[in-house]
């Protein structure tokens, strides 16, 4: 986690994305692909950023979420092979360039989708500050509290609604409707399964508080 690394990751992730701010504009593919590396570059640096300025004790080159699966790499890929495909074979379905007249609903939709998702990802870590993780914690830290004020009093994972809703925004945005129906469901299963998994742990570290907030506040996430 040396300084000449940090500035060579955050350079090639700016570097990103302003080719994606560049294909949006001028390249000759549709302009959704263009804010799709464009947001998945930002995406990836605010996640750094984000614990470097309210969470610096634990920040580190992992906090880029380069190497973040294997699932979520074939998942992005997927999705930009699913959307050359339809542009080469059913070109109709993809809105030509941004500069159109009109927007179309998935492109705008899918945007504004993105863009809400990545604040309310961005505005839980810095509430949480020093007590959010990437990783489930099966006991408690030094200094780790249970936070409930702010995003975290209108929703109990905001993290993962961010991310959620975000993930779908971009296949909206994208217009894949094979990948958006399977982004649905592997979303939903993984995070079925991670917050029961980390509600149990939550429970085990903070007790009866954690319980009581449970009642209170809503995961806010569709059928989950």
């Amino acid at each position: 986690h040396s300084p000449q690394n940090v500035a060579l990751y955050s350079f090639a992730l700016g570097a990103v994305c302003v080719l994606g701010l560049q294909l949006a504009r001028y390249g000759p593919l549709p302009c959704a692909l263009g804010i799709y590396i464009t947001a998945l570059a930002l995406f990836h640096y605010l996640e750094y950023f984000a614990t470097a300025l309210w969470n610096g004790h634990k920040v580190n080159l992992d906090s880029f979420l380069l190497d973040h699966s294997s699932a979520y790499h074939l998942a992005n890929g997927a999705g930009v092979v699913e959307f050359l495909l339809e542009w080469l074979l059913t070109p109709e379905w993809k809105q030509p360039g941004c500069c159109a007249d009109r927007m179309d609903a998935p492109l705008s939709i899918g945007f504004l989708l993105v863009i809400g998702g990545q604040l309310a990802r961005t505005l839980a870590m810095a509430t949480a500050g020093r007590s959010f993780n990437h990783f489930v914690q099966d006991r408690r830290e030094a200094g780790q509290q249970l936070v409930t004020q702010g995003i975290y009093a209108w929703m109990r994972h905001p993290s993962y609604f961010g991310f959620y809703f975000w993930a779908l925004g971009t296949q909206l945005m994208l217009a894949n409707p094979f990948s958006f129906m399977a982004f649905i469901v592997v979303l939903h299963r993984f995070f079925s399964e991670r917050i029961v998994y980390e509600e149990r742990a939550l429970i085990r570290i903070f007790g009866r508080s954690y319980v009581d907030y449970k009642q209170l506040v809503g995961i806010m996430m569709p059928f989950i």
